[in-house]
């Protein structure tokens, strides 16, 4: 994304030196950050995902998550928010939206305050039916990242 910034004289004032400076180093920042244009593209490329999955009622986020349980578990919600990096309310809310949609159990482990997740038939399924879908847009994420890395480095 290039950075068209608006010329000093059409905000009614000049610009000193330490102003232009760190004009054109704002300039650099917003055209070249990595981290910048890394966020853009995981955004785009996840809209991507959630719209080829959308026919099965089911996200991105949904769709790692079942993949998961499916191949690691019984598994408890704090193992799986460690697993992918993330808090454990947020594994939680996806969690118990996909229980109710009817794609996991819940099952007493060893402990019986722990509460062990596991994929039913079901959800089995709807991962089974997700994965042609998720090639296509595996695929076309592939050739999207290459593109919406290409920032001006």
């Amino acid at each position: 994304m290039r950075v068209v910034p608006k010329e000093p004289a059409e905000r009614g004032w000049e610009p000193n030196e330490g102003e232009r400076v760190a004009r054109g180093q704002a300039t650099v920042v917003l055209d070249q950050c990595l981290a910048l244009a890394l966020g853009r593209a995981r955004r785009e490329i996840e809209r991507e995902y959630d719209g080829r999955l959308r026919p099965l009622r089911l996200t991105t986020a949904q769709l790692r998550l079942l993949a998961a349980i499916a191949l690691r578990g019984p598994i408890r919600n704090v193992d799986l928010a460690r697993l992918f990096g993330t808090r454990r309310p947020t594994v939680t809310r996806t969690v118990q939206r996909m229980w109710e949609k009817g794609w996991l159990e819940v099952v007493v482990g060893d402990d019986p305050s722990s509460e062990l997740l596991v994929a039913n038939e079901q959800g089995l399924a709807v991962l089974r039916a997700a994965y042609p879908l998720w090639k296509v847009a595996q695929n076309m994420a592939r050739a999207r990242l290459a593109e919406l890395l290409s920032c001006g480095t």
